[in-house]
């Protein structure tokens, strides 16, 4: 998980021309921050070619923060076994669809998640 926050969060300081040290809070909203929509498309582009997949067209939108589009995109890549702990796209006025999402017994440790990240990324090149 914190390989995908740290990367994402490059991405988006990359995106928002924001200092590589500038620290980005995971749980502000991307706009926010001042993305705009063809910044989100830049963003877009930038994850999918680091995932080597494609990605939805309103991923920024449903996953408007750093949070939100890390547990998707484990979620994406396999490496979350129960899809619930990933949360649903964030409704209009910035509620999520559905109930709690809390993690279920057989939710892997960091450790875990951090190898499973490491093994999809080298499959991936």
């Amino acid at each position: 998980r914190d390989l995908i926050v740290h990367r994402i969060s490059q991405e988006v300081a990359a995106v928002l021309r924001l200092p590589p040290i500038h620290a980005i809070d995971e749980q502000q909203g991307l706009f926010e921050m001042g993305l705009d929509s063809l910044m989100a498309v830049e963003l877009k582009s930038r994850l999918e070619a680091a995932v080597g997949r494609s990605l939805p067209s309103t991923l920024t939108f449903n996953y408007p923060t750093v949070a939100a589009m890390t547990a998707y995109l484990l979620g994406e890549l396999a490496l979350v076994d129960d899809r619930q702990q990933v949360p649903p796209p964030v409704e209009e006025g910035g509620s999520h669809a559905g109930g709690s999402h809390a993690t279920g017994d057989d939710a892997l440790t960091e450790d875990e998640l951090a190898a499973l990240l490491a093994a999809k990324l080298d499959q991936m090149h």
